[in-house]
Parts: structure tokens; C-alpha cells; sequence
């Protein structure tokens, strides 16, 4: 079926993603770290793709998401809102760990653009 396709797709995108992290170099580990967490999103909880700009491609790709999948996203969003009005971030033990920060989306906005 198309969904068991996309997950299979998205366990490789996962998987991909996890290797590219625990392969680089220390020098590249130092930046990418650093870079990581001074970059905010991270500390309050969000992934990278939560804050994709909103292309019609990037709408439609959200909406194809497992319902789990985009309730995930809301309870992230709505988080990250209201630790944002507060000036606040979460414990760090809760911030997004790098190699959790999957592009989660990709295999659904590449499902897409084909289609397009």
C-alpha cells in the first residue's frame, strides 16, 4: 500500500539521518553541535521540519503526516508557543537531540512534487 511504501521511506530517511550524524568528523561535530544549540528551536522542543516555511508542496505534505504524526506536531507547536510568550526554555535533558531531528517530511513532500 502507499502508506506502508512512505513508511518504509521515512525508517530510511531516519535511518540515513542517524548514520550522516554519528559519521561526522569531530571538527564538524564541534560546529554542528554548537550550531544545534544556540539555535533555539531545539531548546524548546521543536524539530527542524516543524518550522518549514508553508509552500502549498509543504502544506500538502503535512496533511498526507499519520493523524499521531501531526497530533505530535500541534503538542510540539503549542508547547514551543507557550514556552516562547514566557521567555523560557525546557530542561535540557527535553531539548530535541540532534539525531532526533529527523526531516521527517521529505519522503512525503518528494511523494508530492512527483504528483506534481
Amino acid at each position: 500500500s502507499n502508506m506502508a511504501t512512505l513508511r518504509s521511506a521515512v525508517a530510511k530517511v531516519t535511518e540515513a539521518w542517524k548514520m550522516a550524524v554519528t559519521k561526522r568528523s569531530p571538527l564538524e561535530k564541534a560546529m554542528k553541535d554548537f550550531n544545534f544549540n544556540t539555535g533555539y528551536y531545539n531548546q524548546i522542543g521543536l524539530f527542524w521540519h516543524d518550522l518549514l516555511p508553508h509552500s502549498p508542496v509543504v502544506k500538502e505534505a503535512f496533511r498526507r503526516l499519520p493523524r499521531e504524526e501531526r497530533e505530535a506536531i500541534d503538542f510540539r507547536m503549542a508547547r514551543a508557543f507557550l514556552l516562547s510568550a514566557n521567555k523560557s526554555v525546557l530542561p535540557k535533558e527535553e531539548w530535541t537531540k540532534q539525531e532526533d531531528d529527523v526531516p521527517y517530511l521529505n519522503p512525503y513532500i518528494e511523494l508530492v512534487e512527483r504528483e506534481r
